[in-house]
């Protein structure tokens, strides 16, 4: 209790003056650590084209492997009933994916063509990993994919990626009562003694 959780300033500020003796041998040696790790993932992940990316995402519909229940962390892809190069409607039913629970059927959701399938049969794929791409023919899987591993895909593009969500319509809101309630006086001693 009473101690410092969180520093708010911008790049470069001393801070080290507002967290005592203690805090600031801490602090000096937290930094270090970041920046080791963050040079050798931007040497490892490739350069994503921007432009590749929105043209191929303008394109194409990633699809994830789904969340089928609760306790889902991954999934198995039993069978794959389309292959690349397949016309898939939207209701089609793309692979078989045995969960911790149960198998079910995975549709992609999307009009096109199966351009890409991201995990073969018998394989594990997380859940929100990528399992297969539709779109349009000749559109850049590669641009998808490399955004993927860098994690450099934009937020728009993420949203572009999902599934298509259907929001139910309002609820009407339920009376609490679920009896006409009597009048008052009925109840009272006076009206009792009326009635007899």
């Amino acid at each position: 209790m009473n101690e410092i959780i969180a520093i708010i300033g911008k790049p470069g500020e001393d801070f080290k003056s507002l967290l005592g003796n203690g805090g600031a041998q801490a602090a000096a040696a937290a930094p270090a650590p970041k920046a080791e790790a963050a040079a050798p993932a931007a040497a490892a992940a490739p350069a994503v084209d921007k432009g590749a990316l929105d043209a191929a995402l303008k394109d194409a519909t990633v699809i994830r492997m789904p969340l089928l229940s609760d306790t889902m962390t991954e999934g198995k892809i039993v069978a794959w009933n389309k292959k690349v190069g397949d016309t898939v409607k939207s209701d089609d039913v793309l692979a078989e994916v045995e969960t911790d629970k149960a198998t079910m059927e995975v549709i992609g959701y999307a009009d096109g063509t199966l351009l890409h399938i991201g995990i073969p049969e018998g394989e594990v794929a997380k859940v929100n990993g990528i399992i297969a791409i539709v779109g349009k023919k000749g559109t850049n899987v590669d641009a998808i994919l490399a955004a993927e591993t860098s994690g450099g895909a934009t937020p728009a593009a993420a949203a572009q990626t999902a599934a298509p969500q259907h929001p139910l319509p309002p609820r009407k809101p339920r009376s609490s009562r679920r009896f006409r309630r009597r009048p008052r006086e009925s109840f009272s001693p006076r009206a009792q003694t009326r009635r007899r």
